[in-house]
């Protein structure tokens, strides 16, 4: 509802080539391509298919720390920052813009982390621990 107003502010501030406004799109694999870092700046999440997708194209998140974030986003996958704080989101921004030296070691970080998160054994595991924490317990003795 405020892109028209966001977009405006992104071009006052001289930020039209810097700054894209994509909406929603089925090119997901494409837009990941083309960009640098993935950035979610969200107030509640529980754990976002997005930021998964993000992390297995190799791209580096910077995000709020909210819901299920800190259980994949490591300080080797990208920044996690406090939610409702646009500064700190900024600088986390800025941090992983600027790793020029610790960038690709940050992608395949996310890479493989992303790959672990994603595999069905580890995700049925987790889910199995939350819902039957007992039974886990007994596994892994």
């Amino acid at each position: 509802p405020m892109r028209s107003t966001l977009e405006a502010h992104a071009k006052a501030l001289n930020l039209g080539n810097s700054v894209r406004f994509h909406g929603e799109t089925d090119e997901v694999p494409k837009k990941l391509a083309a960009c640098h870092f993935f950035c979610l700046s969200s107030d509640s999440e529980g754990t976002p298919v997005s930021v998964l997708e993000a992390m297995a194209a190799g791209r580096p998140v910077v995000a709020t720390e909210v819901g299920g974030l800190a259980s994949i986003i490591s300080k080797e996958t990208g920044v996690l920052c406090e939610p409702g704080n646009a500064k700190i989101l900024a600088e986390g921004m800025f941090t992983v813009y600027a790793a020029a030296d610790t960038y690709h070691q940050y992608s395949a970080a996310a890479r493989a982390s992303a790959a672990t998160a994603q595999d069905l054994t580890s995700m049925m595991s987790a889910y199995l621990s939350i819902y039957f924490p007992e039974s886990t317990a007994k596994r892994t003795a």
